[in-house]
């Protein structure tokens, strides 16, 4: 275990179960905006990838279709 983690043991084995809540949801909330920006980074890409098909030669193939 590294320094970080036993130092974060020991505060959270001397908080409060109240206050352990606290903890939880910050954790939820770091959790939450790392998988954000991992969603936000691969919805950009396709936004990119889609400006491929966006020219006056494919408009007029598919809106015949």
């Amino acid at each position: 275990m590294s320094t970080a983690r036993k130092i974060l043991d020991e505060m959270l084995n001397e908080l409060p179960d109240e206050l352990v809540v606290n903890v939880i949801s910050y954790t939820a909330f770091i959790k939450n905006e790392k998988n954000n920006k991992i969603f936000k980074e691969l919805e950009e890409a396709s936004f990119s990838s889609m400006a491929f098909w966006d020219n006056p030669i494919d408009d007029e193939v598919w809106n015949n279709v």
